[in-house]
């Protein structure tokens, strides 16, 4: 999974309407065979958690397709998160299917918990197996699971600013 940027570069310089305060996430899936952007073909859930400098659980937000809409579909989809001026790391976990759906039904899944603590160590992606360490799954194959981990990103409230690395990507528009 591979974030990108979305910058506000409309209002980079002292005209800031319209460039909404927090943070957006636009989404890339390009390390594939075709080197194309295949997030909107193949990506059906999507969840970003934030955490402080610290290491601290601020929020988290989840989007997916569903049968009524498809936001993730999208070309253009962009996720925006309502952060205050501060210092943030963003981790994103992607499935073909919404989370919730990929727990239904037979096989081995995923399982995703925490942050336990509200802390990013509590953070954990878990597939299911058994004592030996073998992978039940039934013959049945599992979703994939796409991950990516932003540097530590420190925004700033004054002016449209991006952080950039090659997995995540964040642009922060601040009124």
């Amino acid at each position: 999974l591979l974030v990108c940027c979305m910058s506000c570069t409309d209002w980079i310089y002292e005209d800031r309407s319209g460039c909404d305060r927090g943070v957006y996430l636009n989404f890339r899936y390009d390390y594939n065979l075709q080197r194309a952007d295949m997030f909107s073909d193949h990506v059906g859930g999507v969840t970003v958690y934030v955490f402080d400098a610290d290491g601290d659980f601020v929020t988290s937000r989840s989007e997916a397709n569903t049968a009524g809409s498809a936001p993730l579909r999208a070309k253009d989809y962009r996720m925006h998160l309502d952060l205050p001026a501060g210092e943030y790391r963003f981790v994103a976990l992607a499935m073909q299917k919404e989370v919730a759906e990929t727990q239904r039904g037979p096989g081995a899944k995923f399982r995703i918990a925490g942050p336990d603590g509200g802390k990013m160590e509590g953070l954990s992606v878990t597939l299911d197996h058994a004592p030996d360490g073998r992978v039940e799954h039934g013959g049945l194959p599992l979703d994939t699971l796409w991950h990516a981990m932003s540097p530590l990103c420190t925004p700033s409230a004054k002016r449209c600013r991006s952080c950039a690395t090659r997995s995540i990507s964040t642009s922060y528009c601040g009124r």
